[in-house]
Order: structure tokens, then C-alpha cells, then sequence
């Protein structure tokens, strides 16, 4: 079984449109039990509303919510974890930066030898769509992130995966905002994973607001590297 993990904040203009290409693309994938959870993180707006009604439809769809406060991508995920089924665990967007359209890829590339599959923006046939500043920035990290742990991971920082439960669960993981995303693809490379990535098509999102603060994103980046290399 397959369980696509989703944390969500405030994205009611991507909901719907969302739900409908994955429910298309998963349903017709031969042999295939899925879930989708969504793990609301206090939205504002007529997110959780529309995931209620959705779910009420389709069995397949699950919802989390009832956050006191934001908790942010990392904890968001953690929590979602401990609710999935599946022993594939798919990680996303919900604002189309990751495809639906490019999940198939990473399906047809785990097999029992691989452990994990990352949908990557910089490998070849990959293709991203960013902000000038953000592409030369995100380039520059992960090459830097590649060559200062040695791992054979060209976008460290990306959260489109597709990874076994039983081997994600062996990770010891700390971060509760998005440098979780670093930090399970560093800690699974240096637990010796079967590591493969496939390219994908990344589109900076084109409804909603982005959640991206960059100055604390930094913070905490360099906050994970300390320990990282602190524990080597």
C-alpha cells in the first residue's frame, strides 16, 4: 500500500484541482491500494473545510487537523507518519511545485532493491521553473551540501520522495520545519540507503502563498549542518 503524505497550510485554491489529478493518476495505477493523507498545520482559510467534504466522498482521501497552533512542515510530517498504512510513503507539495504527473516515475523506480527515490531538479532531463535568485541559491546549496558530506544526492533539499516506512522509521529525526527535508535525504545516505533519483518537472507554485521564509530557512540549515557534522 501507498501512503502520500501532504501537510497543508491555507491552500484551498489547490485542494480540489489536487485531489482530482492524484485520485486520476493513482487510481490508474494497476494493483495499486492507496491513501492520501492531508496533515492540516492551522489553516485560515476553507482549507480543512473542503478536505472534510472531500473525504466524506472518497475513502481514500484522509484528513488531520485540529492543530492548536502551527507546527510546522517537519512535526506536520512526523505526525502524518504515525497515522499511514502503507509501507511506501510518498512526500509532496500541495501547491503543484511537485507534479502529480511525475509520481509514476518515482513509483517504477522502487523496487526491492531501493530503499529511497527522490524527484530531483538537477539531474539530466530534470526541469525547474523558479525565481532567478531561488534557482541560483537552491543550485549552490545542494552542490555545496553534495560535496561537503559526499553523498550521492544531487538535490539534497528536495521533499518530492518516495520512501519504505520500515527504513524511514529507523532514522532518527529532529527537525520540525523544512529542513526535515535535508535532513531524512543526508541521514538516509549516511544509514547507507539504496538511493536512486529521477528527474522531475518543478514549477514555482501559481495559486496560494508560499510558506518559504528564506532567513530562518537559512538558520535552521546551518543549525542541521552544525549537528550533522557535529555527530559524524
Amino acid at each position: 500500500m501507498l501512503s502520500v503524505l501532504i501537510p497543508v497550510r491555507n491552500e484551498a485554491q489547490n485542494i480540489t484541482p489536487l485531489v482530482s489529478q492524484l485520485s486520476k493518476i493513482l487510481s490508474n495505477r494497476a494493483h495499486l491500494e492507496y491513501e492520501v493523507i492531508f496533515i492540516d498545520d492551522y489553516s485560515s482559510d476553507n482549507t480543512v473545510a473542503l478536505l472534510n467534504a472531500i473525504s466524506q466522498k472518497n475513502s481514500s482521501i484522509k484528513v488531520i487537523t485540529k492543530q492548536s497552533e502551527k507546527i510546522g512542515v517537519g512535526i506536520s510530517f512526523k505526525l502524518g507518519v504515525s497515522h499511514c498504512k502503507g509501507e511506501n510513503i510518498l512526500t509532496m507539495d500541495a501547491d503543484f511545485s511537485h507534479k502529480p504527473s511525475d509520481i509514476p516515475k518515482l513509483l517504477n523506480a522502487l523496487n526491492e532493491g531501493t530503499d529511497l527515490v527522490i524527484g530531483s531538479r538537477y539531474i539530466k532531463d530534470s526541469r525547474y521553473y523558479m525565481q532567478s535568485s531561488r534557482k541560483v541559491l537552491s543550485k549552490l546549496f545542494n552542490f555545496f551540501l553534495k560535496h561537503l558530506f559526499q553523498v550521492p544526492i544531487s538535490d539534497i533539499t528536495s521533499g518530492f520522495r518516495l520512501i519504505k516506512k520500515k527504513r524511514l522509521l529507523t532514522l532518527q529525526l529532529v527537525a520540525d520545519k523544512f529542513d526535515m527535508h535535508p535532513e531524512i535525504n543526508l541521514k538516509a545516505a549516511f544509514s547507507h540507503f539504496q538511493i536512486k533519483e529521477v528527474p522531475i518537472v518543478f514549477i514555482q507554485r501559481r495559486r496560494g502563498k508560499s510558506k518559504l521564509n528564506y532567513l530562518p530557512m537559512l538558520f535552521r540549515y546551518v543549525r542541521l549542518i552544525s549537528s550533522l557534522l557535529l555527530h559524524s
